[in-house]
């Protein structure tokens, strides 16, 4: 077994070029049956004017990391553990957000309802 085996690579014989080992086989490839997902369009709608500069910094940092890292991002962000240890500090951002006029109270019981803030 040779190192391009290894890494379950093959060498076309026309253009020399390596081939995926399957044709369902790619790096891009988030998990099984799943398509990465893309923000950018999200990331288009952002109001970056009420943001402080520490927020707009990270949003920066968001935008500019791969889509494949962003998804982990989010996924680790949106852990219900993690959402748990920080219930209080959640509620009182949503809160807030009603009370500047961000969002309507409907959808801030959606949005407390899907996250599980009930």
């Amino acid at each position: 077994m040779g190192i391009k085996d290894f890494f379950g690579k093959k060498k076309t014989e026309e253009k020399g070029e390596t081939a995926p080992k399957s044709p369902d086989d790619s790096t891009a490839k988030v998990a099984k049956g799943k398509q990465p997902v893309d923000f950018s369009e999200a990331m288009a709608n952002v109001d970056t004017s009420q943001l402080s500069m520490k927020e707009k910094l990270g949003l920066k940092m968001f935008q500019k990391m791969s889509s494949k890292r962003q998804e982990d991002v989010l996924r680790q962000a949106m852990n219900p553990k993690a959402i748990s240890q920080h219930k209080d500090k959640i509620l009182a951002q949503i809160n807030e957000m009603v009370k500047n006029g961000q969002i309507d109270k409907g959808q801030a019981e959606a949005v407390k309802s899907k996250m599980g803030l009930r």
